[in-house]
């Protein structure tokens, strides 16, 4: 998948659960940012070759972030909940694959991130 239609994919609402509240390219063609306010964000591109960055404001309630398959998976995932309420951050490895051996991460607090890459089988924190 190209950048520009992973852009596509994401403008015409990409993620499950509904609508993305804003699009940014970076100046960096390596790189796409992606605020959402949504109750489960998807990623489904295969194979990629640069920087995910998504944004979660959990204001209204709990989101959960579906990875893609790790499996030939090039992408680095950013992954931030930028809100201080007490709504979680779910990210959530395709099937059964696992984030440092968990099948999901949470993220419970603003400002706190998670940066992930693959291991061409499971997710790595780093």
């Amino acid at each position: 998948m190209m950048k520009d239609d992973l852009i596509t994919f994401l403008k015409k609402g990409g993620f499950r659960g509904g609508g993305i509240s804003s699009l940014s390219q970076a100046n960096d063609l390596s790189s796409t940012s992606v605020s959402v306010n949504v109750t489960t964000a998807t990623y489904n591109a295969t194979q990629n070759m640069w920087n995910v960055n998504i944004l979660c404001n959990a204001t209204t309630q709990a989101i959960t972030v579906n990875l893609p398959t790790a499996i030939s998976n090039y992408a680095t995932f950013n992954i931030k909940k930028t809100d201080s309420s007490i709504n979680t951050v779910t990210i959530d490895g395709n099937g059964t694959e696992t984030i440092d051996g968990d099948t999901t991460k949470v993220i419970q607090f603003q400002n706190t991130s998670l940066q992930l890459i693959s291991n061409g089988v499971n997710w790595n924190i780093i």
